[in-house]
């Protein structure tokens, strides 16, 4: 005999990504580690302490200022990843 199971429903959309997302939230979207000591030093010497430094910034000079080709593509893919969903907020609103 089969039961049936419980309905399948979607799981809930994430949040939406505010404006003032703070720099460690940030980076859990773009799937870096923040506690990492060489990110966190990278951040501290360029002296950058909000997610929204990152916008404009390319892969390469991201790479140049020392953050290695993972972290730099995946910092690239989130900025834009938070700023498409900052926008589509604005949209909404």
């Amino acid at each position: 005999m089969h039961l049936p199971g419980p309905p399948l429903i979607d799981p809930p959309a994430p949040p939406p990504v505010p404006e003032d997302l703070s720099l460690e939230d940030f980076m859990k979207l773009c799937k870096v580690d923040i506690n990492n000591k060489q990110i966190q030093g990278l951040c501290e010497k360029h002296l950058i302490f909000h997610w929204s430094a990152f916008k404009g910034a390319t892969q390469e000079k991201l790479e140049e200022i020392g953050f290695g080709f993972g972290p730099s593509a995946l910092i690239v893919a989130g900025t834009l990843a938070a700023i498409r969903q900052i926008d589509e907020i604005d949209q909404l609103a």
